[in-house]
C-alpha cells in the first residue's frame, strides 16, 4: 500500500465498526523488516435500508510523525530537567485572556507555595518589591508595545519579609496588528551572587583604602617625626621658665594627636580588633550597660561560605562582642563597614574603627557578622580561621655588659633631610658617633671607609636601593653588623618591601629620643647570632 492505501471489506469480513486505529505493519520489501505505524480510518458502508454491507478503510503511514512527536517530547523533558536543575523559573502570559502561568520554581522564587499564584500580571507585580514595581511594569509595557526582548533585575519580598533578588528575560510575541498575544520568560534567583559581588567589591574598596591609608600615614609619620623630634630638642634646650616652653608643648601635643590619627589609618594592617569593638560597644551604651566578650571554636560549612566571599569551609575561632546599648537600624547596619561612616557626633569618631576590623578580618580569610535590634543592643561576631597550635621554643637573647650611654658608631641612612638631621642630633646627644647618608650609594661609600660601624639604622623605603637591599650588601661585607629598620609603615606592612617578618629590629615613626635610644641599646646589647637582620 505504500504510505497511503485503502480497501473495502464486505459485511462478512472482520471489520464491522467505524473509527481510527493505529496498528503496526511490517514493511516486507526492506531487508531489515522495519516496523511501521499505520493509522487506519474505517467507515461502515450501508445500503438504503441501513444495513451494513461493508467498510471502507484507508491507511496512512505515521511512523515519521510519531518519531517526531517522541523526539519533541524527549527534547521538552530534557529542557524541563535542565531548567529545574538550574532553578530557572518560567512564566507564560496569554494576552488574549490575561492569564499568566508560573512554574513551581518561579513560585518558589517569590516565596509562594506551589499552585498559589494568582495567575494575572497584577498578581505578579504585587509580589515585587514596592520600590521596583513601577520600573518592572514599564519595562514589560514597553516590550508589549514594541515586541522586543527585555531583561530585568528586581527584588521580591516573601510573605515572611525576606528580600530576594531576581533576574530574568522575556519575549513578547505580537500579531499582524502589532498587538501582544503571548509572552514567555525565565527567572533566576541571584541573591547569593549579588551578595558575593558586593563582598568582592567591598574587599577591593577596603584594599584600595588600606593602600592609600598606608601611603598617607607613612609620609605623614615622616613629617610628625620631624615635628615631634624638634619639639623635643627645643624643650630640652630651653630654660624651664622660658615662656616659649608652653607654646612648644602645645605644638608637641597637637603632633601626638596627629600621630594617633595615623595609627588609626595604619590599623588596617594591625591587630587591634578587640579594642575597636570594645570602644564601639562602650560608645553605644552612654547610660551604662553590659559588655560581654566571648570566644568559641566553630565549624563553618559550605552554606555559610557561599554567602561570605572571603570564607572557606572549615574550623574557625569566633570572637563575639555583645553590648546592651542603643542598637542599630537596618540602614545603619547596611553602611556599618564603610570607611569614614559614623553615627557619632562631630569630633568623636573617625568612622575608621569598624572599617579597620572588616579589612583585617577579611584579609585573614575570616568574616564579620552583625546582629542588632534598636533599643536592645548589638552583637558582632568575628570569625578567624583556626590555626593549629605549634610548640614554640624561644631562646632568650643573652645580654653582654655594655654601658647604657652611647660610644658606638651608627650608620644612619634616611632620604629625608629633615629626619636625617634630627636623628643625627638625637643620637649624638646620647653619645653616639653618627655617619649620615641620604641613599644606599652614599651608605656603601661610608661603610667601606669606616670599619668601626657598629649598627646600621636605615629607612625601609628609599629612592634607589631600598633598606633591605642595602642591608644585604653590607651584611655580606660584615656579617656581624647589627641592623635596625625604621619606617612609617607597620611591621606587618614592611614585609612586602622585602623585610623579613621575624628576627628584625624595627623602629616605628614617629619616634622620640627615648624610643630611638632604647632601640639602639637593645640591638647593641644582644649577643652576635641572636638576631637575624637579613633573610
Amino acid at each position: 500500500m505504500g504510505k497511503h492505501g485503502y480497501h473495502v471489506i464486505d459485511a462478512d469480513g472482520h471489520v464491522a465498526e467505524s473509527g481510527t486505529r493505529v496498528l503496526p505493519y511490517v514493511d516486507q520489501p526492506f531487508r531489515d523488516r522495519l516496523e511501521r505505524l499505520i493509522e487506519w480510518r474505517n467507515t461502515l458502508l450501508k445500503d438504503d435500508a441501513g444495513h451494513v454491507v461493508g467498510t471502507f478503510s484507508s491507511g496512512t503511514d505515521t511512523t515519521e510523525r510519531n518519531q517526531a512527536v517522541a523526539a519533541l517530547r524527549n527534547s521538552e523533558e530534557r529542557m524541563r530537567f535542565a531548567l529545574q536543575s538550574a532553578d530557572v523559573g518560567i512564566w507564560d502570559m496569554d494576552y488574549t485572556t490575561g492569564v499568566l502561568q508560573w512554574s513551581e520554581i518561579l513560585e518558589a522564587q517569590y516565596g509562594l507555595q506551589p499552585g498559589t499564584f494568582g495567575g494575572t500580571l497584577e498578581a505578579s507585580l504585587a509580589c515585587v518589591h514596592p520600590q521596583d514595581r513601577a520600573s518592572l511594569a514599564e519595562t514589560m509595557a514597553e516590550a508589549a508595545r514594541s515586541g522586543t526582548d527585555f531583561s530585568v533585575q528586581h527584588r521580591t519580598i516573601w510573605p515572611d519579609g525576606t528580600v530576594r533578588w531576581l533576574t530574568g528575560a522575556g519575549r513578547i510575541h505580537l500579531d499582524e496588528n502589532r498587538q501582544p498575544v503571548r509572552g514567555l520568560g525565565i527567572s533566576l534567583d541571584v541573591t547569593e551572587r549579588r551578595t558575593l559581588e558586593q563582598q568582592y567589591q567591598q574587599a577591593q574598596k577596603m584594599e584600595a583604602i588600606g593602600r592609600l591609608a598606608g601611603g598617607v600615614a607613612h609620609d605623614f609619620n615622616n613629617l610628625l617625626t620631624a615635628i615631634l623630634g624638634y619639639c623635643e630638642l627645643l624643650l630640652a634646650d630651653l630654660d624651664p621658665k622660658d615662656p616659649r616652653q608652653r607654646d612648644i608643648a602645645e605644638i608637641q601635643r597637637a603632633g601626638l594627636s596627629a600621630a594617633g590619627l595615623t595609627r588609626q589609618l595604619l590599623a588596617f594592617s594591625r591587630k587591634q580588633i578587640i579594642l575597636n569593638l570594645a570602644v564601639n560597644a562602650r560608645d553605644a551604651m552612654p547610660g551604662g550597660g553590659t559588655l560581654t566578650i566571648e570566644t568559641a571554636n566553630v565549624e563553618l560549612d559550605e552554606h555559610y561560605a557561599t554567602a561570605h566571599f572571603s570564607v572557606k569551609p572549615g574550623p574557625y575561632v569566633v570572637l563575639t562582642v555583645t553590648d546592651t546599648g542603643v542598637g542599630m537600624t537596618p540602614l545603619v547596619q547596611a553602611r556599618l563597614f564603610e570607611p569614614y561612616f559614623t553615627t557619632k557626633d562631630p569630633g568623636k569618631g573617625t568612622g575608621l574603627g569598624l572599617a579597620t576590623i572588616h579589612g583585617i578580618v577579611t584579609r585573614s580569610g575570616g568574616s564579620v557578622q552583625v546582629y542588632s535590634e534598636v533599643g536592645r543592643g548589638t552583637s558582632i561576631k568575628v570569625y578567624f580561621p583556626r590555626a593549629e597550635s605549634v610548640e614554640m621554643v624561644v631562646e632568650p637573647a643573652a645580654l653582654v655588659s655594655r654601658p647604657h650611654a652611647g660610644g658606638q658608631t651608627v650608620l644612619l641612612v634616611e632620604d629625608s633631610e629633615g629626619l636625617r638631621e634630627l636623628a643625627r642630633r638625637l643620637l649624638e646627644r646620647q653619645g653616639y658617633t653618627v655617619l649620615a647618608a641620604s641613599n644606599g650609594e652614599e651608605a656603601l661609600q661610608l661603610f667601606d671607609k669606616n670599619a668601626t660601624i657598629d649598627v646600621l639604622l636605615t629607612d625601609v623605603v628609599m629612592p634607589g636601593a631600598s633598606g633591605p637591599e642595602l642591608t644585604r650588601q653590607l651584611v655580606e661585607r660584615r656579617p656581624e653588623l647589627r641592623v635596625i629598620y625604621m619606617s612609617g609603615y607597620t611591621e606587618e606592612a614592611i614585609v612586602h618591601h622585602g623585610v623579613p617578618n621575624s628576627g628584625v629590629a624595627f623602629l616605628h615613626k614617629p619616634f622620640t629620643s627615648d624610643s630611638l635610644g632604647r632601640k639602639i641599646r637593645e640591638v647593641l646589647d644582644r649577643q652576635v647570632g641572636h638576631v637575624a637582620p637579613h633573610a
